[in-house]
């Protein structure tokens, strides 16, 4: 595993249960930084022991869908699970979001 995919998912683990990141504020939270589409390359690959659910898009949405229709369900179903709340069109609350 190279440093940045460590980091990477060290930051993503730190995200609590119930809450989400945005893929830019994972990368703001990189040492150092990564834009938010490095992030999502890392995290298409991620083990499966991270928590890759926890991280979506600006506004909240489930951008893996434009990819994978199967991982976003999963995703959506996760989340659910964890108690994140939902608005219209599968767009993640504000209240959910971890800074």
């Amino acid at each position: 595993m190279t440093d940045l995919q460590t980091e990477c998912y060290r930051v993503v683990e730190s995200i609590p249960v119930g809450r989400v990141m945005t893929y830019g504020a994972v990368g703001r939270a990189m040492s150092p930084p990564a834009t938010p589409r490095a992030v999502g390359r890392l995290i298409r690959f991620a083990p499966p022991e991270i928590p890759w659910w926890r991280v979506v898009g600006a506004g909240g949405t489930l951008p893996i869908a434009k990819i994978n229709a199967a991982a976003a369900e999963e995703q959506f179903s996760r989340l659910s699970q964890e108690g994140v709340t939902f608005g219209p069109n599968k767009t993640i609350s504000d209240m959910n979001f971890f800074v």
